[in-house]
């Protein structure tokens, strides 16, 4: 098994336990999500920085003001942006919103990993033709 193979096995062990959960903030939220797909992939504990520190909106809102957006955290680490059609497992897509924080989807393969205050952590199938503004980011 090369290390490819390995990392994807890897990622698809960790992202399945969350399946089924409810979302909380700041534990299984989209971003805490996305920065831990980073650190299987580049070795790293961002995470640590994130995760368990913001559980109300409000202290995401400070916490987002201090450390920024997903995508500009992806910019500091020199992540790829690529073009949609081009799109493989382990990209992760990011859509901006209006409260100025973005929401994160992370590309399994045949689905897409995502997290909702409505759904919780689930599976699914994304159409980004229905999605106005988006980037897909390759780490």
């Amino acid at each position: 098994m090369n290390s490819t193979q390995s990392k994807k096995i890897q990622i698809l062990n960790h992202f399945e336990n969350y399946i089924g959960q409810s979302f909380k903030l700041s534990y299984n939220d989209c971003n805490i999500l996305a920065y831990k797909l980073v650190d299987i992939i580049r070795g790293t504990d961002e995470v640590l920085k994130h995760k368990g520190l913001y559980p109300q909106m409000l202290m995401g809102f400070r916490h987002l003001k201090e450390h920024g957006t997903f995508s500009s955290y992806l910019e500091r680490i020199e992540a790829k942006k690529i073009q949609s059609s081009f799109i493989r497992f382990g990209d992760v897509i990011t859509i901006p919103q209006k409260k100025g924080f973005d929401s994160c989807v992370i590309n399994l393969g045949s689905y897409y990993l995502q997290s909702s205050t409505r759904f919780g952590i689930s599976l699914g199938e994304k159409d980004l033709s229905a999605i106005s503004d988006y980037q897909v980011w390759r780490i």
